[in-house]
C-alpha cells in the first residue's frame, strides 16, 4: 500500500456509501486517469501513461467521460487558479493506482485519500496560519463550464461531477475558499470532505452563488470558517444536501449553513453538531447550525446538536424566510451571551416543527422555541411544552454521551404522525427506491408501527408487530394469542401496541393493532379484517371453541370490543 502523506491535521473522513474496492473500468477511452506519481504527463489514456495533474485528465475528457484519480495531494497551479469542473464529467479520487502490487482500478476513498489542497507552498499551520499564498478557491465550477440540464435528483450524466476528495486549505478573500459554485453551474459534489477552508465573507468551506443547482450527497463539512456567514457553507441557490455532517465549522453567524435569499434549500438526513458563533456582521453571532435570512429551508431527519451562537438562535436562527423541520431532533445548543433567545431555534416569521424533538437547549429566554407561542408546532416533543396537537413534554432518554438514539419509557415512541413523513423521492440511502417513506438517520425503516419523533426510530428485529407468530400474515393465529393473554402481562410477545417496546398490557389496543394490520406483512398493505360485525366474530369464535363455552363468550366479547374501538360497528 502507497503510505498516505497527506496534509497535517487533516480529518480523513469520508461520507457513507462512496468507499468502494472494485476495478471500475479499462483504459478504452471513456476514462482518463491521472496519478501524481508519473514522472511527466502520459496521454491520460491508461495508469501507466497517466496525466500527472487533475486539471490535464479534466481539460482531455469528453461529455460522459469519467476522470479516475490517484491517492496523493494535488495542488491549483497557483493561488489564483482552482480545480476547475466540468460540464458532464465525473471526477472521482479514492484510486490506488500505480503502486505495482495491486490492481491500479482498485478503488477504496477510505485508505487511498485523495487530497484537492489549496497549500500552494506547503506550509499551513494551525488556525489558518500561513493561510496568506493559499489558493482562493480550491474547487471551482465556473459557468462556462458546467451547463448542462438542472436536475435537482443529480442524474449522473447531466452536470459536473466531483466525487471522492478531500478538499482542503482554500483561503478567499471573498466567498467560497473550498469550493466556490457560480451561477448557472449544476454540480454534484459527492463523498467528499471539505476541511480547514477559509473565507474573508462567507463560505468558509463551500458557497453557491445565486442562479446554481447543486447537490452536496454523503459530504463532510469540518473545521472550516468564515467571518461573516456560512463557516460549513453559505447557499444562495436551492442547494439538495444527503446525508451530509457540519461540525466544528466556525462563522459569525450561521456557523454551520447558511441559506440567504433563496427557497427550497433541503436537507434530508443531516448532521448539524458543534458549530460555533464567533460574532459578526449582519445578525451577528446568531445560528450556530442554521442561519436562515429570507430564504426557506426544509429539514427531514435532520440531527441539530450541541451548536452555540452568541445571541440568537443556539441551534437555528431565521429572519424573514421559512424553516420546517420533519422528525428533527435539536438538542443540547446554547445561546451563551448577554440576553440571549431562543437556545434551540429562533424564528420571527414561519416555523413548522412536526415529529421532532427539541430538547434541553439553553437561553436566557425562550430556551427551546422562540416564539414561545404562534408557531406551528405538532406531534411534537418539547421540554417545558409548546401548544399543538400531539405534542407532549417528556424527557426522550436519549442513550446518551452524543447518541440521541431513543430508548424505551420515552412518549416519544410511537407518538409522531405518520402522514407527515415524506416520501423518499431523491433516494438517500441509494437502495433504488424512491417511492419508500424517507428512511431515518440510521438509513433504517422510518415507521414500523406509528413513527417516533426525532430524527431516529427505534431500532426493531421485525416490520411487522402484529405478526406475532412470525409466519407472514397477521390472521386469526394472532388474535388468538392477544385473547389467550389477556391482562397484565411483562413481557408476552403479544404486547405490541407501543412495539418495539411494551407498556406492561395485552389490552384493547393491541387487539386493534391485529384487526388494523390484518392479511400480509409486507408494506402493511393489508386486506380488511374478516369480520366487521358481531355476528362476524361469533361466526370466528365458532370455528375455534365450542359454541357458548366460556372461551366462546369471552372470544365473542374481545372480538366485539375491539370492532366498536376501532369504528366498526357502534
Amino acid at each position: 500500500m502507497r503510505p498516505q502523506k497527506g496534509p497535517k491535521g487533516i480529518l480523513r473522513l469520508v461520507g457513507v456509501g462512496i468507499c468502494s474496492a472494485a476495478a471500475v473500468s479499462a483504459a478504452d477511452g471513456a476514462t482518463k486517469y491521472v496519478d501524481g506519481t508519473v514522472s511527466s504527463s502520459g496521454d491520460g489514456l491508461s495508469w501507466p501513461n497517466a496525466k500527472k495533474t487533475i486539471q490535464e485528465g479534466v481539460t482531455i475528457a469528453a461529455a460522459g467521460e469519467e476522470v479516475h484519480v490517484a491517492d496523493g495531494v494535488y495542488k491549483p497551479a497557483s493561488q489564483g487558479t482552482s480545480i476547475k469542473l466540468k460540464d458532464q464529467v465525473s471526477i472521482q479520487g479514492g484510486y490506488i493506482g500505480n503502486n505495482g502490487l495491486i490492481d491500479p482500478d482498485t478503488r477504496n476513498v477510505l485508505l487511498y485519500v485523495t487530497y484537492i489542497s489549496g497549500d500552494i507552498s506547503g506550509n499551513d499551520g494551525a488556525n489558518f496560519s500561513n493561510y496568506g499564498d493559499n489558493a482562493y478557491h480550491v474547487v471551482l465550477a465556473a459557468v462556462a463550464d458546467n451547463v448542462g440540464t438542472p436536475t435537482q435528483s443529480g442524474d449522473y450524466w447531466d452536470q459536473a461531477n466531483l466525487d471522492g476528495f478531500t478538499i482542503v486549505g482554500g483561503n478567499s478573500g471573498d466567498v467560497g475558499g473550498g469550493i466556490l459554485i457560480e451561477d448557472d453551474s449544476t454540480v454534484v459534489i459527492r463523498g467528499c470532505t471539505i476541511t480547514l477552508s477559509y473565507a474573508l465573507a462567507s463560505g468558509g468551506g463551500a458557497f453557491c452563488e445565486a442562479g446554481s443547482l447543486p447537490v452536496f450527497r454523503n459530504c463532510i463539512f469540518t473545521g472550516n470558517k468564515a467571518a461573516s456567514t456560512g463557516g460549513g457553507m453559505r447557499s444562495e441557490a436551492p442547494a439538495l444536501l444527503l446525508n451530509c455532517t457540519f461540525t466544528g465549522n466556525k462563522a459569525g453567524s450561521g456557523a454551520g449553513v447558511c441559506v440567504a435569499e433563496i427557497e427550497d434549500v433541503q436537507m434530508i438526513n443531516c448532521r448539524l453538531d458543534d458549530n460555533t458563533c464567533l460574532g459578526g456582521d449582519a445578525e451577528p453571532g446568531s445560528g450556530g447550525g442554521l442561519f436562515v435570512h429570507n430564504g426557506t429551508a426544509t429539514l427531514t431527519n435532520c440531527l441539530v446538536t450541541n451548536n452555540n451562537a452568541l445571541v440568537v438562535g443556539g441551534g437555528i436562527f431565521t429572519r424573514g424566510g421559512e424553516v420546517a423541520c420533519t422528525n428533527c431532533t435539536i438538542a443540547d445548543n446554547e445561546a451563551d451571551g448577554i440576553t440571549t433567545i431562543g437556545g434551540g431555534i429562533f424564528s420571527d416569521t414561519t416555523l413548522v416543527l412536526v415529529n421532532c424533538i427539541v430538547w434541553n437547549n439553553a437561553a436566557d429566554t425562550d430556551p427551546q422555541v422562540s416564539p414561545a407561542s404562534g408557531a406551528t408546532v405538532t406531534y411534537t416533543d418539547v421540554m417545558d411544552g409548546y401548544t399543538g396537537m400531539g405534542n407532549v413534554d417528556d424527557a426522550p432518554l436519549f442513550v446518551g454521551s452524543g447518541d440521541y438514539h431513543l430508548q424505551c419509557g420515552t412518549l416519544c415512541i410511537n407518538l409522531g404522525h405518520n402522514d407527515s413523513v415524506p416520501v423518499d423521492d431523491e433516494d438517500v440511502d441509494e437502495n433504488a427506491d424512491s417511492g419508500e417513506k424517507t428512511p431515518d438517520l440510521d438509513f433504517a425503516k422510518r415507521i414500523v408501527n406509528v413513527v417516533d419523533m426525532g430524527a431516529y426510530e427505534l431500532p426493531s428485529a421485525t416490520d411487522c408487530p402484529a405478526d406475532i407468530n412470525e409466519d407472514g400474515c397477521v390472521n386469526t393465529a394472532d388474535l388468538l394469542v392477544v385473547i389467550n393473554t389477556w391482562g397484565p402481562c411483562a413481557s408476552c410477545a403479544s404486547d405490541v401496541s407501543s412495539f418495539p417496546c411494551k407498556d406492561g398490557y395485552v389490552n384493547t389496543a393491541d387487539l386493534l393493532l391485529i384487526v388494523n394490520s390484518w392479511g400480509h406483512c409486507e408494506g402493511y398493505s393489508c386486506d380488511p379484517p374478516p369480520f366487521s360485525t358481531v355476528q362476524d366474530c361469533m361466526d370466528a369464535a365458532s370455528e375455534i371453541y365450542e359454541y357458548a363455552s366460556p372461551e366462546w363468550n369471552d372470544y365473542v366479547e374481545k372480538c366485539s370490543d375491539t370492532l366498536r374501538a376501532g369504528g366498526y360497528i357502534d
